[in-house]
Formats: C-alpha cells, structure tokens, sequence
C-alpha cells in the first residue's frame, strides 16, 4: 500500500472504528453470500417443476388486468374527459341502469391549510344517489376549480362479483383527483 492510502485508512479507522468493522463484515457475509448462491439460481425455473400459480389462478388474473388495462387506457380518460366538458349527462352514460353510489360532505375532510393553498382528503360518506345524481355531484365538483385544472383517475381495486362469472357484475374502485386553482367567487371547502 502506498503512504496515502495507509493513511486514508488510519483516518478512517480513527474516525469512524465501528463503521469500519460493521463495513468489514458485511463485505465478507454479502461474499460469502455470494459464492453459496450459483449465478441464476434465483430466477431459473426448475425443469419439469410446478409454476407458483396454477393455470386458471393465472388466468382469473390475467382477465383481471386485461380489465384494467382497457379501464385504464380508455374507461378512465373517456370519464376524465366529460366530468372536465362538466356534462352531467355524458357523466352519467358511464354508470350501469342500476347504479347506486353516496356523494360526499365536501369541505369536512381533514388536510393541509396554507396561505396559498389548501388540500382536503374526503372520506365522509354522504347522500346515497342514482347515476344522475352521482354525475352531477362530480361535475359540480369540477366547476369549483379553474378551466385547466386537471381530471384524473386512477384504478385501485378490481374484482368480479362471482369468481366464476367473469361476464357478470365486478366491483372497483378508484381514485379520483382533481388538481388546479379554484375559480374565482367560490368559498372554499
């Protein structure tokens, strides 16, 4: 070893005596790790072995994200899209016949309050409602912010009612934001 790095190392050592020895023996068991775990031992799937799922788990899952796959990419810009034109009626041609939802309390959530800007998570169950109702409480959400403000969605949960019928009804949920300046003359929630 050359003078500067001995040096180095007696500083270190010096410095920081604990560090240096916990360094030292988590080098040599991530070493010894490594020499008892052959490379690709890990991920190689062992010939002729059973796979972690079953063929029909993998399938209910596969159908599962399939679903969420066309919520994501066109249910929910669509959705996005019509609560932002705030038209209750094109809102509402997205919930079934026999929709049943609740608005919320708006302005009874707890959160942040700043000067220059007020957040609020809102749990509280409300009003139970059919699909008109539901579209036009969402508008009327809307219409408390600015015109560029931002409509978002995003899939949390999915899940067919009866396992067995994936034709039948599903159950989801999602969440739902939206991010911008208010308009001018609302009160604030």
């Amino acid at each position: 070893m050359s003078a500067p790095s001995l040096l180095m190392k007696s500083q270190r050592a010096a410095l920081f005596p604990v560090l240096d020895r916990l360094v030292s023996k988590v080098g040599a068991l991530v070493f010894g790790l490594a020499l008892a775990i052959p490379a690709g031992a890990a991920t190689r799937p062992v010939p002729g072995g059973p796979l972690a799922l079953a063929e029909s788990e993998r399938l209910f899952l596969a159908n599962i994200e399939q679903r969420g796959l066309v919520l994501t990419r066109c249910g929910w810009p669509a959705l996005a899209a019509a609560i932002r034109a705030g038209e209750p009626a094109k809102v509402a041609q997205f919930f079934s016949t026999n929709f049943q939802g609740a608005t919320l309390v708006v302005g009874e959530g707890k959160g942040v309050d700043l000067p220059t800007l007020k957040v609020r998570r809102e749990t509280n169950p409300g009003a139970a409602c059919d699909a008109g109702a539901f579209a036009r409480f969402l508008t009327a959400l809307r219409q408390r912010f600015a015109p560029d403000a931002k409509v978002e969605l995003a899939l949390m949960s999915l899940l067919p009612l009866k396992r067995d019928d994936l034709d039948g009804a599903w159950r989801g949920s999602c969440a739902f934001r939206l991010v911008g300046l208010r308009t001018a003359g609302v009160p604030p929630a």
